[in-house]
């Protein structure tokens, strides 16, 4: 349907990043890797709210940073230098889903 769409209303593909764009398309993936990590993050923090809000504010701001630092260190070192921001926020929201599991009551130990 996609491409029928592009044929109809005469929408070029587009086009690859050049030499020039390259801190750009990286950014922009960042950001779009962001807002693919969001809805994990909010439902970890609903869930572990109820128990320990204090430390859900904690992890946010860490959630937070880790994400900037992602973003930044994609645009300006590449692919490769992104685990740094990327281990900052997923550990950040795991502990969260961590304390709503084992604060439910869930885990039988």
């Amino acid at each position: 349907m996609l491409g029928n769409a592009r044929r109809k209303f005469q929408v070029p593909h587009p086009t690859l990043p050049d030499a020039c764009n390259v801190a750009f398309w990286n950014a922009n993936r960042g950001y779009y890797n962001m807002l693919e990590h969001i809805p994990f993050f909010l439902i970890n923090l609903a869930l572990a709210y109820e128990y320990t809000p204090v430390y859900c504010g904690v992890a946010a701001c860490l959630w937070a940073v880790g994400r900037i630092i992602y973003t930044h260190d994609y645009a300006y070192q590449g692919p490769d230098a992104r685990s740094r921001g990327f281990m900052i926020s997923v550990l950040s929201s795991m502990s969260l889903l961590g304390v709503a599991i084992l604060k439910s009551g869930l885990m039988p130990w």
